[in-house]
């Protein structure tokens, strides 16, 4: 759904025909709108969710479908210290340090 998503917002946008999109993606992954620099587009999905950015300058989202978490992957994948910050906190706090702790770690 996300392609789909970006297809219509480009075509609308941009007046192209769908047949005439083509996609590419840089050096990291990201994808681009081939043949075109001044169009740059960003997706994310999580559950349900489909999230599109579109601009004439570099755009990112993200969208995550939160969950209950289970503190026993804090405690296995983080450190002492980053896991007892976590556990000292209570109710949305928590999770929120441990989506923080969590993107951190993906980033790094």
């Amino acid at each position: 759904m996300a392609e789909v998503l970006v297809r219509a917002i480009i075509c609308s946008q941009l007046k192209i025909d769908n047949k005439l999109i083509e996609f590419t993606t840089n050096e990291y992954g990201k994808p681009l709108l081939k043949g075109n620099k001044n169009v740059h587009f960003n997706l994310s999905h999580s559950g349900q969710w489909v999230l599109c950015a579109i601009d004439n300058r570099s755009v990112g989202v993200h969208v995550e479908l939160v969950q209950p978490m289970e503190l026993e992957i804090a405690e296995r994948f983080f450190s002492e210290e980053e896991y007892t910050y976590i556990i000292n906190k209570t109710g949305c706090e928590r999770l929120v340090s441990f989506l923080n702790f969590e993107r951190l770690k993906k980033v790094i």
